[in-house]
């Protein structure tokens, strides 16, 4: 019958018709990860950079540690944040702890309006604060806040567990996130004895910053008894 027919007609076209929207959705994701940014995370430098925290001439001595977030395409990657997807501690006496926080970063370049956003050229790398210690505190803190108190003085989540003091150890979880990219993940291990040196690579054998790999974070974790949690 005419009316049948015509039914199975755009039936098939309509199969057709998602089939090539199907297709094309495939394409349009290909296209992007073959044609958008790649970013890469890593550890700037394990000494540390020595400067003074403040204008004045007694501001007090004080190590930076940064990390390079650099971009391997030619294509900008948009707004891109390095964020913290978790902090695990050990504190000598008290156990451990674990935080997931929405927690980001601090760029070196400190970016206008918010801090923790920049964009990365092509072929071109940004520092980001990972942290610093100063001699007066001696503590070493995270230089992190949480989006949502970016406009308020105390910029860290309640019971913020991104700083260790003397016999602490503590293991980051970093990945920079872009609108139309996103970087391998980076697991670190700071750890300090509670000494302290005016010179870099003196304090780099007290306070220590050191990369470790997936597979040696994850046992690391299990030994703990904890696990990873999907971002």
């Amino acid at each position: 019958m005419p009316g049948t027919t015509d039914v199975e007609i755009w039936k098939i076209i309509f199969q057709a018709l998602t089939a090539l929207v199907g297709i094309a959705s495939i394409t349009w994701t290909i296209t992007w990860a073959i044609r958008g940014p790649k970013l890469r995370i890593s550890l700037l430098d394990s000494r540390g950079d020595p400067t003074r925290f403040g204008d004045s001439q007694d501001a007090p001595l004080t190590f930076f540690y940064h990390l390079r977030v650099r971009n391997r395409r030619k294509w900008t990657a948009n707004n891109v944040r390095v964020r913290v997807t978790g902090i695990t501690k050990e504190s000598k006496g008290r156990g451990q702890g674990k935080q997931r926080a929405p927690l980001y970063l601090i760029w070196a370049a400190h970016p206008s309006p918010k801090p923790y956003l920049i964009d990365v050229l092509g072929f071109d790398d940004e520092a980001c604060n990972l942290g610093y210690i100063t001699e007066k505190e001696r503590m070493f803190k995270l230089d992190a806040m949480d989006p949502a108190r970016f406009a308020q003085v105390d910029k860290w989540p309640p019971n913020f567990k991104g700083f260790i003091n003397y016999q602490e150890t503590m293991r980051v979880e970093l990945v920079a996130v872009a609108e139309n990219g996103r970087s391998n993940t980076l697991y670190l291990n700071i750890t300090w004895d509670g000494q302290w040196r005016d010179k870099a690579e003196e304090m780099s054998e007290h306070l220590v910053v050191s990369t470790i790999h997936t597979r040696a974070f994850a046992n690391v974790l299990s030994r703990l008894g904890l696990t990873r949690e999907p971002d």
